[in-house]
């Protein structure tokens, strides 16, 4: 194996190295170095000093677990949840992998995001002079997520077969029973306690995947942070739900919070979550939200960022960028993968039309309902993929002063980001969940002639390596 110094180093799993970590990586893990070669090492902090355990070699990097934390960085900390990883019980123990970070204090996680994101447009994006800010920390470290979903699995407990509800532990298909999570309310934990308490009273069968039979397949608690009204989603097998009556009865004298109880069937043998059949078993069949200035209606299946504070920020960082162009207002917008709508509502008081691109047909309904409960009447959501609408619009002789794209994790294809340029806007926002394909899509947007002018990272999942961005590109003058 050669090093990128040209020496050769040879490693094997199970052999134990003596390492020091110098950053995090994407993802979380900790980067070390041996003889010039990238060792990776999961749960682990900037400054830790450690003994770890090769686990996998290939060409050019290797992956280590802990054995021994023989000096902890100054960032690190004891985690609050006792179903994160725990150094001291080595590689081998069962344990959830929602959370990557919680070993590390808040500061530092907010600084190692900065530095991926700065170093990811300069080696990705190859930007020259990036101006990258501070990551933006969230309100809340913990308790921030706004829906949570659990699966619904059994186990044998001195005899008999028990409901239990959680996380699959990584790379694995064994489900950890979780009792507290840390992320999400406490009255969401406390109501999907009760439900399993329930379901072993009245002995409710739980799905089995591989013979596709049993009831119980999901639990999804949603809660508004500003009404405080919570909706819980039943995912079943079947149709029938015993005992429903007893339940609903239980859970709202409990939880009079609960302003709507849902139960959902999916039929289908897949790892979807949700089915296509929703029977509202009580109350509403939507709660109610409110990020800034504007009301949503949240139904079961609504897509809804799952930080809603944080939400807010980034609505107002895009508000920010603008009114900080030297024409406002726009008079054009377009919102590409608009979703739900909720960023062309939000942008709506700043131009005289918005228009949203969205391919999924509920959320298109979703958005067009939110318009008309917060009374804007000057955005107009098409359905389609987003290249033949953007192909179309420039047919017709849209013109767009901005355009803001919004995509999923993967980012954009370069036929989606020649159709953006063919349309001329002077300036696009980019609003993005992986900093890797947001610097790649920027590096390909430079050639089409759009600076990068700034890139605020905003933290809306503490405790995880997820990074939300949003850059702010400006088209270059012709010379």
């Amino acid at each position: 194996m050669q090093t990128g110094e040209g020496k050769q180093v040879t490693l094997k799993r199970g052999n134990r190295l003596k390492l020091n970590i110098e950053s995090l990586i994407f993802g979380g893990d900790g980067l070390a170095r041996y003889k010039g070669m990238v060792i990776f090492v999961p749960f682990t902090a900037p400054g830790d000093e450690i003994v770890a355990e090769i686990d996998d070699v290939k060409k050019n990097f290797a992956r280590a677990n802990i054995v021994e934390i023989i000096n902890p960085s100054d960032c690190r900390i004891k985690p609050i949840c006792p179903y994160f990883f725990d150094a001291s019980k080595g590689p081998e123990q069962f344990y959830c992998g929602g959370c990557v970070l919680q070993h590390i204090d808040y500061e530092t996680q907010l600084s190692q995001k900065t530095e991926l994101v700065w170093e990811a447009a300069t080696y990705i994006g190859k930007l020259k002079d990036i101006v990258v800010h501070d990551t933006i920390a969230s309100k809340n470290e913990f308790s921030y997520r706004n829906k949570i979903q659990e699966k619904v699995g059994s186990r044998f407990k001195e005899g008999e077969k028990e409901v239990i509800c959680g996380f699959y532990a990584p790379e694995s298909h064994k489900l950890l029973d979780v009792t507290n999570c840390y992320l999400q309310p406490t009255i969401a934990n406390e109501i999907i306690s009760s439900l399993k308490i329930l379901f072993n009273q009245y002995e409710l069968p739980v799905y089995d995947e591989e013979f596709h039979r049993g009831l119980l397949r999901h639990i999804i608690v949603r809660q508004s942070f500003v009404t405080r009204e919570v909706m819980v989603i039943i995912v079943t097998r079947d149709k029938d739900l015993p005992n429903a009556p007893e339940i609903i009865e239980k859970l709202t004298t409990d939880f009079p919070q609960i302003k709507s109880i849902v139960q959902n069937i999916n039929k289908k043998r897949t790892n979807k979550i949700l089915g296509d059949q929703l029977k509202i078993l009580f109350g509403k069949e939507t709660i109610q939200e409110k990020i800034g200035h504007l009301d949503f209606r949240i139904s079961p299946t609504s897509f809804f960022q799952v930080n809603t504070q944080q939400a807010e920020v980034l609505y107002r960082i895009i508000e920010n960028f603008l009114l900080s162009r030297s024409t406002t207002p726009s008079n054009i917008i377009i919102d590409v993968f608009s979703g739900t709508g909720s960023i062309s509502l939000w942008v709506s008081r700043f131009s005289e039309k918005v228009y949203g691109v969205e391919v999924n047909e509920a959320a298109v309904r979703d958005a067009i309902n939110s318009a008309e409960l917060n009374n804007i009447t000057n955005c107009e959501f098409r359905l389609g993929d987003a290249g033949l609408v953007l192909r179309r619009m420039q047919k017709q002789g849209i013109k767009p002063d901005v355009i803001i794209i919004d995509p999923p994790r993967k980012g954009c294809t370069r036929k989606l980001l020649d159709s953006v340029k063919a349309l001329g806007p002077d300036e696009i926002i980019y609003v993005s969940c992986e900093a890797t394909t947001l610097a790649r899509d920027l590096h390909y947007l430079d050639k089409l002639k759009y600076k990068t002018l700034e890139i605020q990272p905003v933290d809306m999942f503490p405790q995880t390596a997820h990074i939300e961005c949003v850059a702010r590109l400006k088209k270059k003058k012709s010379k």
